[in-house]
């Protein structure tokens, strides 16, 4: 507690206390700042004053106001503020003004273990004057008010110091309790001091030592013998000494240590006999009550150790547990006040306590009481009464008024297990809640909220039956149905009826019965309550009063004159009865050809049911259907069985009821008592198509024996057919459709597209034996293998004299293939091949063309469409075209043939590029045979790479053997050459043979060389060697670099031989 702070009228103090609230509120939530007021009872009550004394009779183990003591009323430290500089002026009288106020204080305080401590508000860094020094002052001021140097503290100079005045405090009261003369055998006392330890411990946030001391006074309320009477209290301290110990443990992070504890707790208080007082069915409640509320507050602080401390929870261990066990001990609690009510013959008008009831003059408040755990009736202070007098009226009168009060409380057993089904769900536990969920059921069924019921219980049946839990299933049906038949709801009282008729289920005689009537008569009598047919199971579900009100509503609800309709879909369901239905033919059928349909219903029951018509008493109905297609435009259509509705009701039957059963379900699950007569390929579905007639021929003149037709790509070619009627009635409106067959795994594009598709009415009237041609342009631009499917439709007119719709198709293989395959060669000037192509120098294209048909192919022409960066020099080679007035000039290529234009290109100057495209051939062609289309066929010649010399040497012949060679730079830097004529055997040569040249950038520098030839005929050509200098232009690597260029590309344009006539 803060005395000596003005917080409303100084904002100094008042900033000072929100300091102090605040930072406890984020750092030491268990302390607690107040301000110490005229009227506490530390300043108006006297030390001396004690507690009246209670008496022995009345005497308990815990007083409920012991620790509010010391949470609340009694401080554990006072400090007192003081407005003080170490330099004020009035420094005498300020520090005998400290001194009166802290005498006063301890004067208040008494014998009581409380601190005091001083703190000095200063409002500025000060030094003491006349040479003192502020510990001088501080150690003098400390002296006069009679305080430690530790109980004095300056603000706000005190960042590092830590007031621990307060522990001091709760230290002498553990040593004075702990000196306290307590017996061995004197449980209640060992208890009660253990408790005081514990508690003093963990305000002085020595946790550990509070844990021990929780589970010493818990090891001895385990020990202590105790009447009925005190039952309650001890069942209520060993409640808050396990709630501590397990709280303490989660906060150690020791999680196994609490689960341990709690489920020692249960197997020490939870086994015991609830005893007789004040009734042996009043015990019983209040122990399964007791019980309840220790499972929820053990989940409550599970729960928070998970969220809050990060503890790792499992699905066999978790809360929901917990929570799950505590809302079954409220359910038996329930069960237990209902039975108690109605053995006393109360209701809810008759629990209003009497005006003379000698209750009244008491608090009946738990939380009133002296002791924990103590009955409101027993705690008395008047010294007046006689310890050894038994008030036998006040314990009656306490028995009746907790009779009368005691209530179920539903909405709180809901409250715990929608807690747990969070839990479960959380931690992925479906069985666990389920069975929460069938709970959560029953508490609403008891409080007559029979929608919400069933709405559970059909959600937990649907799982069950997904994961085949018949035994559980069948529990659940159960249930559903009394709770159905409570409703009042016919279509879900039939519902859960023809799943609990299930050959699965294990039904008594008296249900099989009570379902015979009901069934037999087709729903035409009310429903008898299943209730009291299950040997007691739901005895405490549903009261005689709800099954009597019940009775009377379904009578009501039968003499009532509107017809109720409903339907119950089967094929999920697990019921008496079954459907199968198939088709009794084939899964394909022509128009117009009747279809059987066989019906077979399989009854699992004890119990006849007859069907309507006498005439169709069997387990099989057979129905014929004459499927036709809707008009001819409809190709084919598929009849499927999808439902199959069996419909119970007539004129006196107060339902009209159907059950539904979807076919696709009912035939993908395995049936029990499956008939012979259906196999394990049923079939639900008949594609029903046009008719075939074989006498409709569609043949092709284009294709080979075994229908295939040769197409080039990028040829448009008009392939014959002829449809040839070879029936005995004529063809009528005949149409025809082409169209391309595609496989699964094809991907569909412009390039692999044979022909659109092609849909025209070829004649009005074709009769038998005559024929008609008709062609279809094909083209592609792909190489690949298709289909071609032609179908012919058209009405033929049957024995009847109606037409029929019929069609035929005839699929044919389009094998679409290359024309030619290419390939390019590159020769130099002098006629050498060459791999690489040099920038800047000439260089001569061939291409090859060669077929690759059996067809035999003309060429009409050549055109060379080079790249535009390059500059064609042969102009006779660019357009070549066969003459077409004699054939012997005609240039035609069969299977294999080849041809080998060629044509002169200069390759451009690139920059920083690897390889050059030199363009594209077009070739234009058509077939030999007449007529045909003229088709354009564009080579590519391909990539080719290209390098950079930097020196490009050319030579020119004259007539008095001169030979001029022209040395060009294609560098950036002056280039130093040194060029050599080598030796010959067959020339002499005139003048020097080695000379040297300075190129500038892009200079071109021509040098003569005259000659005599000593021989005649084919001469080699004459060599030269040509090397770069450096001279101080070009570093060493880049010198020899540029050397291996030269002797690699630079000579490829020279001729190699020369001719010489005698």
């Amino acid at each position: 507690m803060f005395t000596g702070l003005d917080v409303s009228n100084n904002s100094h103090h008042n900033a000072i206390y929100n300091g102090f609230v605040n930072n406890a509120r984020d750092k030491a939530p268990s302390v607690i700042y107040r301000i110490l007021t005229a009227d506490h009872e530390l300043i108006t009550r006297k030390s001396s004053e004690k507690s009246p004394t209670l008496l022995k009779s009345v005497r308990g183990i815990l007083k409920r106001n012991w620790p509010d003591k010391y949470l609340v009323e009694r401080p554990a430290l006072v400090v007192c503020f003081v407005d003080l500089d170490w330099d004020t002026a009035s420094w005498m009288e300020k520090k005998t003004e400290c001194e009166s106020k802290i005498n006063s204080l301890r004067q208040s305080i008494g014998q009581r273990e409380i601190r005091l401590a001083l703190v000095l508000v200063q409002s500025h860094v000060s030094t003491s004057p006349n040479g003192k020094s502020s510990a001088e002052r501080g150690s003098e001021l400390c002296s006069q008010c009679k305080l430690s140097s530790k109980h004095l503290f300056i603000f706000p100079p005190m960042l590092n110091e830590q007031a621990t005045a307060e522990c001091e405090s709760y230290l002498v009261l553990l040593k004075k309790i702990r000196a306290r003369s307590v017996p061995n055998n004197d449980l209640t006392l060992l208890v009660r001091q253990q408790f005081k330890l514990a508690f003093l411990s963990e305000l002085r946030q020595d946790t550990h030592s509070a844990l021990r001391y929780y589970k010493q006074a818990y090891q001895h309320i385990a020990e202590i013998e105790f009447a009925d009477s005190e039952a309650y209290e001890i069942l209520a301290v060993a409640g808050l000494l396990n709630y501590k110990v397990c709280e303490l443990s989660f906060l150690h992070n020791s999680a196994f240590d609490a689960v341990a504890q709690f489920r020692r707790h249960q197997k020490l208080f939870f086994q015991r006999e609830s005893g007789a007082y004040p009734s042996r069915e009043l015990a019983t409640i209040e122990t399964v009550l007791w019980k309840s509320q220790q499972c929820r507050l053990f989940a409550e602080l599970f729960e928070k150790a998970v969220s809050k401390q990060g503890l790792a929870a499992y699905p066999f261990q978790n809360p929901g547990r917990f929570l799950e066990e505590s809302a079954a001990y409220f359910k038996s609690a329930n069960f237990l006040i209902r039975q108690l009510r109605s053995k006393l013959g109360l209701t809810q008008s008759t629990t209003r306590m009497s005006p003379m009831d000698p209750l009244q003059s008491f608090d009946t408040n738990p939380n009133n009481t002296v002791y924990y755990g103590q009955r409101p009736w027993r705690s008395k202070l008047d010294p007046s009464i006689s310890a050894g007098l038994t008030d036998q009226l006040t314990e009656h009168s306490a028995k009746v008024f907790l009779e009368k009060s005691i209530k179920e409380n539903y909405q709180r057993s809901l409250q715990l297990l929608s807690m747990a089904v969070q839990q479960f769900k959380r931690y992925s536990c479906e069985g666990m809640q389920h069975l929460a969920m069938v709970n959560m059921a029953d508490d609403y069924v008891n409080l007559h909220e029979f929608p919400k019921a069933l709405q559970l219980l059909h959600h937990v049946s649907s799982e069950l039956r997904a994961r085949n839990f018949r035994q559980l299933l069948q529990f659940v049906l159960l249930k559903y149905l009394n709770v159905a038949y409570c409703m009042v709801n016919l279509s879900d009282y039939v519902w859960a009826l023809v799943q609990l008729l299930s050959p699965n289920n294990n039904n008594s005689p008296a249900i099989e019965q009570c379902a015979k009537k009901f069934m037999e008569n087709r729903f035409s009598v009310p429903p008898l309550p299943v209730l009291d047919l299950m040997d007691g199971q739901n005895s405490d579900l549903i009261c005689k009063a709800d099954i009597d009100l019940a009775q009377t509503q379904w009578d009501q609800y039968y003499n009532h004159s509107l017809q109720v309709s409903f339907s119950v879909e089967m094929s999920k369901l697990q019921s008496f009865v079954q459907c199968k239905a198939r088709f009794l033919c084939a899964e394909n059928a022509f128009a117009g050809d009747p279809l059987t349909l066989e019906v077979h219903l399989i009854n699992f029951s004890k119990f006849l049911w007859s069907l309507t018509n006498p005439s169709t008493e069997s387990t099989k109905l057979y129905f014929i259907i004459h499927p036709t297609l809707d008009g001819p435009n409809q190709r084919e259509k598929t009849i499927s069985i999808r439902k199959v509705a069996l419909r119970i009701s007539s004129e006196n039957t107060k339902a009209n009821a159907s059950f539904d059963w979807d076919m696709d379900q009912c035939n993908a699950r395995s049936a029990r008592g499956r008939s012979p007569a259906f196999s394990d390929q049923t079939n639900l579905a008949v594609r029903v198509v046009c008719q075939q007639r074989k006498g409709i021929l569609v043949t092709c003149a284009a294709s080979t024996e075994h229908n295939k037709i040769s197409l080039l790509v990028d040829e448009p070619l008009d392939v014959p057919f002829v449809l040839d009627n070879q029936e005995k009635q004529s063809l009528k409106n005949v149409r025809v459709i082409c169209q391309q067959i595609y496989k699964e795994d094809d991907q569909v594009t412009e390039g692999t597209t044979l022909v659109p598709v092609f849909n025209q009415e070829l004649l009005a009237l074709l009769d038998p034996g005559q024929n008609f041609s008709f062609p279809v342009r094909l083209s592609t631009k792909s190489v690949n293998c298709v289909g071609l499917q032609v179908q012919i439709t058209c009405l033929v007119e049957n024995s009847n004299g109606c037409q029929d719709f019929v069609e035929c198709h005839q699929v044919f293989e389009v094998v679409c293939q290359e024309a030619f395959s290419s390939s390019t060669n590159v020769f130099a000037l002098n006629e050498e091949s060459i791999a690489v192509l040099v920038q800047d120098q000439s260089a001569i294209i061939e291409a090859i063309i060669q077929s690759t048909t059996e067809t035999p192919l003309q060429i009409l022409s050549l055109r060379w469409n080079l790249n535009l960066s390059s500059n064609q020099l042969d102009e006779n080679l660019q357009h070549k075209e066969a003459e077409n007035s004699e054939m012997h000039e005609k240039v035609v290529l069969t299977k294999g043939g080849q041809m080998k234009p060629r044509t002169k290109t200069q390759i451009p100057s690139l920059i920083n590029a690897a390889e050059f495209s030199l363009g594209d051939l077009i070739v234009e062609w058509k077939r030999c045979q007449e007529p045909s289309e003229t088709v354009r066929t564009i080579v590519n010649l391909g990539q080719w790479p290209v390098v950079a010399v930097p020196l490009a040497v050319s030579a020119s012949m004259q007539d008095d053997l001169a030979i001029v060679f022209s040395f060009q730079s294609t560098c950036s830097k002056v280039m130093p050459l040194r060029v050599e004529l080598e030796r010959s055997d067959v020339f002499v040569f005139s003048g020097y043979k080695e000379f040297s040249i300075h190129l500038l950038p892009n200079e071109v520098h021509a040098v003569e060389v005259t000659m005599i030839a000593l021989s005649v005929g084919q001469l080699p050509f004459p060599k030269l060697n040509v090397q770069v200098l450096s001279a101080g232009v070009v570093d060493a690597s880049t010198q020899e670099q540029m050397n291996t260029l030269i002797q690699l590309h630079a000579f490829k344009s020279l001729p190699t031989t020369l001719f010489v006539f005698p």
